[in-house]
């Protein structure tokens, strides 16, 4: 198996119980000039990921802002393929995340989180926060990969045979929103409720992701701008009841349509043109 990439550290900003490194931005930029070459050098040659500090504000808004560092050094910049950061902070409960300079060339990846629900916490709760990260992530934060931390974690509340919600609500973006789709526009969002849609530029495949945190229902109009609009959209739903169930297909006419959204859910809606 060829190894894709490397990190540079783990937490560069983080005095650690366990084994751990500390590095100020000057001196990360000092160690990526030395280990992107000989990554660089490798056959296949190996991309370098930096600087996943523990603090998303650390990347761009406080402290050492390692990614500040990174983008104003060129030399430094041109060696850095993945611009990456940790989700942990005041913040992570949010629906906000800074967000990245703009003209930043290097992808944006959000690299390790996980949500300190109470242990064995299975139920839809769980999920939503999962999702709310994600819609945070990608909206404010600007990232175009996400992942979860650690497996075992992840699992926790349930099982192979009866996995738990956090499982599905990830689903609804990952299942759905694949490889070299695009992130695209939206206006006139009501305030109840947090939604993303992405578009596939090679089929025109839509999936709209929609959270509703809530305590009621809500049912919302959409247009989808354009010409190739979908004949129809497929809501698949997760809530305290259902898993990824799918829905039946809702006309579109003239790139409009309605939704109804569950309290305490996340829903997302497929369709192809």
């Amino acid at each position: 198996m060829d190894l894709w990439g490397l990190s540079a550290q783990n937490e560069p900003d983080f005095v650690a119980s366990y084994e751990s490194c500390i590095y100020n931005a000057s001196q990360m930029n000092a160690w990526i000039k030395v280990l992107g070459p000989k990554l660089a050098a490798l056959n296949p040659p190996v991309k370098l990921i930096a600087a996943e500090p523990d603090v998303w504000t650390h990347t761009w808004n406080d402290g050492d802002k390692y990614g500040n560092a990174i983008i104003g050094d060129a030399t430094v910049s041109s060696l850095v393929e993945i611009i990456a950061m940790h989700d942990y902070g005041s913040n992570n409960k949010s629906y906000t995340r800074p967000s990245p300079p703009a003209g930043v060339k290097q992808h944006i990846w959000e690299t390790e989180i996980y949500y300190d629900e109470p242990k064995g916490s299975g139920k839809i709760d769980a999920g939503l926060a999962i999702a709310r990260g994600i819609y945070s992530g990608v909206t404010g934060g600007g990232v175009s990969g996400w992942h979860y931390w650690w497996t075992t974690h992840f699992m926790d509340g349930g099982g192979e045979s009866n996995p738990p919600k956090r499982v599905y609500t990830m689903g609804n973006y990952s299942k759905f929103v694949r490889p070299g789709y695009v992130r695209v526009g939206i206006s006139g969002v009501p305030s109840s409720v947090h939604m993303v849609p992405f578009v596939s530029p090679t089929d025109g495949t839509v999936a709209i992701v929609v959270l509703n945190e809530g305590s009621s229902a809500v049912n919302v109009s959409f247009f989808v701008s354009g010409t190739a609009w979908p004949s129809t959209v497929t809501p698949y739903v997760t809530s305290a009841n259902s898993n990824l169930a799918a829905g039946t297909a809702i006309p579109v006419t003239a790139g409009r349509f309605s939704g109804s959204f569950e309290a305490q859910s996340v829903t997302t809606f497929v369709g192809r043109p």
